[in-house]
C-alpha cells in the first residue's frame, strides 16, 4: 500500500500563490557602465550557449530572465509586513 498517495488524497487546497521568482542576480551600480554592460553580456552568454557550465556556477539549475522590481514587489511587501508585525 502507497501510503504517500493515501496521503496526497486528503490533501485539499485552498489557496496557491503566484509564480515567486528565485532570487535575483544583481551587479551593483557602482560599476563602470561599460564595463557592466559587458559583464552582465558575459553571464547572459554563458547562460545561453553552456547553461551547465553556468548552472554550475550558479550553484543549481537556473536560466536568466530579465526583470524587475515590479515582480518582486508581492515578496517585498510581505516582509515588510513581517517585520511590522513583529514590533
Amino acid at each position: 500500500m502507497d501510503h504517500d498517495a493515501d496521503l496526497m488524497k486528503k490533501i485539499r487546497i485552498i489557496w496557491e500563490s503566484p509564480l515567486i521568482a528565485n532570487g535575483p542576480t544583481i551587479v551593483s551600480n557602482r560599476l563602470d557602465p561599460v564595463f557592466k554592460d559587458k559583464l552582465v553580456a558575459a553571464v547572459k552568454k554563458l547562460d545561453r550557449e553552456d547553461n551547465a557550465c553556468f548552472s554550475k556556477a550558479a550553484g543549481g539549475s537556473l536560466h536568466l530572465e530579465d526583470t524587475s522590481v515590479a515582480e518582486y514587489q508581492s515578496i517585498i511587501d510581505l516582509v515588510k509586513a513581517t517585520k511590522f508585525a513583529q514590533r
